[in-house]
Parts: structure tokens; sequence; C-alpha cells
């Protein structure tokens, strides 16, 4: 990204913050997202007053123009006091207003450079908490978020122009400087279709993949799971195939479905788990070898050996009817530090009770199922499971 930096806005700089909130405007209208529209659009005024407030900071390029801006400011806020759900926290907090980056600039991974500094600015304010509101329709600044730690917590509603909004919360005394995200999975097996695509469509916003369980796939087929794609967009579907033959072939059935990430069985011959990794790469989707099934003695060799064809994922999986299996905390422990290219995953029988033992490992993807899907309450156990999940 070359030399950025994160300073105060200044008050010459108000023209160009315009623009640029102007160019973000047109971009959210093109997706059809119902925010920084027409009367609700940002003013140029508002960028003054937050600026000679000194709540305005900018994210520069090494050539000084401006790519970010966020506008970080002490809470409390008004529109946070009351909200349909909870929020993590009942800490003082820094509000996060006016976020945008020039959309000539996208995709390149600024919005989390900018979040990063925000952070910052925050915790030398004093404050271990950041909240955040966004449209329900704003995908990509939900996926934003979500990528860089934050939790959804509710809907709260904005005075000003009349209008609820989803409503995000981070602890950002938790979170390691410069770590990386952990991920969470929502995993279907023994679950009903409709209960699924409910559950899927309801929760969608809290998980960064949503899995088709292997005994989902057999009863359903890929029918379901386009249906659980539509009904949660912007998630990655995980495909569970645990292929064991037709490496290229097989994959490529779960991508031409909709799947965004498919599983490969690391017991079976190498060129089939290779043949998973290129169909991957051909299509710009990703991978998964699952190490279930293999000895406990040879797990460490072969994820290394695995891990040395670049999959995108390796998971130390434990199968539900093993009960006397070793537990995957065990396997993550002996594994973790031996892969360098691969993100581990870890699943089997995890709960919100033995979730704070697994996350101690530092896994990068925790694969977690009937303690969602059974819960009386799913949307309120992930919300609790991401206060670990950071």
């Amino acid at each position: 990204m070359g030399n950025m930096i994160f300073r105060k806005a200044e008050i010459s700089e108000l023209d160009r913050l315009y623009e640029i909130s102007k160019s973000a405007s047109k971009v959210l209208g093109e997706m059809h997202v119902d925010q920084w529209q027409g009367d609700e659009a940002p003013r140029r005024e508002e960028f003054r007053e937050i600026i000679l407030n000194g709540d305005g900071y900018v994210l520069t390029d090494e050539k000084s123009e401006i790519i970010g801006f966020a506008a970080v400011i002490e809470g409390p806020d008004e529109s946070y006091a009351v909200i349909d759900g909870k929020w993590l926290t009942e800490v003082p907090y820094c509000a996060v207003h006016k976020v945008m980056t020039d959309p000539a600039f996208r995709g390149k991974g600024f919005s989390k450079e900018l979040f990063k500094n925000v952070f910052e600015v925050a915790r030398k304010k004093g404050y271990s908490s950041v909240r955040i509101d966004t449209h329900k329709d704003n995908l990509v600044m939900q996926k934003a978020l979500k990528k860089v730690g934050f939790t959804y917590c509710g809907t709260i509603f904005l005075e000003n122009i009349r209008k609820y909004r989803n409503a995000y919360e981070i602890n950002i005394q938790e979170r390691k400087s410069g770590g990386k995200s952990m991920e969470l999975q929502l995993a279907f097996d023994g679950v009903e279709r409709e209960a699924a695509v409910k559950l899927a469509a309801e929760v969608y916003d809290l998980v960064d993949i949503i899995e088709i369980g292997t005994p989902f796939a057999y009863k359903y087929g890929m029918d379901a799971l386009r249906e659980i794609k539509k009904a949660a967009p912007g998630v990655r579907i995980l495909a569970d195939f645990k292929i064991m033959d037709g490496g290229y072939g097989m994959t490529q059935m779960a991508y031409d479905a909709g799947a965004d990430i498919c599983t490969v069985s690391a017991r079976t011959w190498d060129d089939t788990v290779k043949e998973a990794i290129k169909c991957a790469r051909d299509n710009n989707k990703q991978v998964l070898v699952d190490l279930m099934g293999t000895p406990d003695d040879e797990i460490i060799e072969r994820a290394k050996e695995v891990d040395s064809w670049a999959p995108d994922y390796i998971y130390i999986h434990r199968a539900v009817s093993i009960k006397t299996a070793t537990s995957p905390e065990e396997l993550l422990r002996k594994v973790k530090g031996s892969i360098k290219n691969a993100k581990l995953g870890v699943a089997g029988g995890i709960t919100l009770e033995t979730l704070p033992e697994v996350i101690k490992g530092e896994p990068d993807l925790v694969i977690i199922g009937s303690a969602i899907t059974k819960s009386p309450d799913p949307r309120g156990t992930i919300i609790k499971m991401r206060e670990y999940i950071k």
C-alpha cells in the first residue's frame, strides 16, 4: 500500500472530501442502496463542522492524495441510546460516522487500513469500544465491518432522517494489534431445509461462511445450496463434499451451483487434492482440505504436505460420531505453527461453553453447527460467540 498517513482533516480539504462523498453516494445509488441519497446525502457544511470540531480524519497515500475519511466522535451518541438488540459492552465508546473511501480506490484494502487507524485514535483517546451503523442493504460496508471485527448488535433509529440502521460494535481493547480477524462458519448438517433457509436469512450478517454440510447436501442437493445462497447475500457458501475422487469435476459441480468454497478430504490421493485446488484457482474460488480421519501420529506431516500445495484452508475436524476421538483443541495445538500457507479451521461439537478454550489456539476459522441451529435463540447465541470470535 505504500506509505499511508492517517491524520486530522484540514479545512482546506473540504472541497475534496465533499467530492468523494458525492462519488460514494453515486456508487450506493447504482447498487440500489437507499443511503446517502437525495436529502439524506452528506452536506458540505457537515464536513466543515466535523473538521472544525477536530473529529475528522483522512487517510492519504504517499502522494498525499486523500483516499478515505472518517469522523471519530467521542460518545455517547443520542442515536445509540436505544437499540432493538443489545450492545456488546456498556463502557464509554467512540462513534464513527461518515466513513468513506474514494470509489477510485475500491477493492485495494484501504477500508481495513482506515479502520485500523480509527481504532488506534479511539485507543489513544482512552476508549475500548467503537460503535457504527450502516444501511441494511449496504452489504459492501457490512462485509468490511465484519472483516475488521465488528459484531452486529441490532437496529437503531436515526431521528434526523427518520430511518432505521443496522448497528455494530467492536471491543478494540480485546483485539490484538496487527492480528488477523477470526472467522465464524455456521454449519447446516442435521437441519431441515426450510429451517436452514429461514435461519440463514436471519443471521447471515453475523457469520462469515455458511456451510452446506455433508448430510444436508446428500438429502437436499444443489437446489438447497442455491436457495441458501440467495437467502444470505454477501456470505460465502461452503459445500462440504469431502471429495475423495474426481477432484476437479466434483469441485467444479460445487462452484457451478454457487458455492464459494468446497471441501476435499486429506485422506484421498494427493492428485485428487491437487485437482480440487487447481479447480479453485481456475474459478477464482476457495478450497478447504479436511484432515478428518488422519491418525494422530500422521497429522502433522500430512498437514505440512497439504499446506505445501497452498489450499485456502485446512480443517482439524473431529467426526461427531466418534465420541472418543482426540479433541479438536488438542489437534489444533499440534498443527498450529506447522503450516505456512493455509488458514487453519477447527470443528467438531464446539459449544458456547467450550469456545473460550478453543480460541486459545488462535484458529483462523471456527466452525459451529448444532450449538447454533438447536439453540432456542440462534441469533443471540451467535452474538455471544462473537464476543470471543473477533
